[in-house]
């Protein structure tokens, strides 16, 4: 789809993405811990939600059957070499990502479920990228896999720590 770039609320975008996925799953496993301020991001809000739905949907699907699963997505104001950047994270305690798919995690066709598209991940990646950001993870097999994205802002957060204060 074409898209329509507009100055966005990050956190407000998280939460339509997690009120969607908490819907669909009826688990409220679902855990927010935003910053308390607007994070204003310069994205289309139909591309932005579904980043956050593929991360929230890989993260539900990699917790256990049989454990207290967790879901905890949090975003913070935070610079890189002093330019104003949101980042974001969405932590998961569930399988983690095999070794052996380390460095195919964001290759378009791999999954790691059965059934998997392999195209979420990849779609994720490309869309951070066309916006200037940044995504990665951290992965424990068996403990959990947080990843993590960061965003220019579009507008620094009137509560935001300035450089060199």
């Amino acid at each position: 789809p074409t898209r329509v770039p507009e100055p966005l609320d990050l956190n407000e975008v998280i939460r339509e993405a997690t009120r969607l996925m908490d819907e669909d799953t009826a688990s409220g496993c679902i855990e927010l811990a935003l910053y308390p301020e607007p994070l204003v991001v310069e994205a289309d809000r139909e591309e932005l939600r579904r980043m956050y739905i593929n991360l929230l949907k890989n993260a539900l699907q990699a917790l256990p059957d049989d454990a207290d699963g967790r879901v905890r997505v949090t975003s913070r104001y935070t610079t890189d070499d002093d330019e104003p950047m949101a980042e974001s994270q969405v932590i998961d305690n569930g399988a983690g990502i095999p070794p052996e798919g380390e460095e195919k995690i964001f290759e378009p066709n791999y999954s790691t479920k059965t059934g998997g598209t392999g195209l979420g991940l990849a779609i994720v990646q490309k869309s951070v990228d066309d916006l200037d950001g940044t995504i990665s993870y951290e992965t424990e097999e068996g403990s959990g896999t947080t990843f993590w994205i960061r965003l220019p802002l579009a507008e620094t957060p009137s509560e935001a720590p300035r450089p060199n204060q």
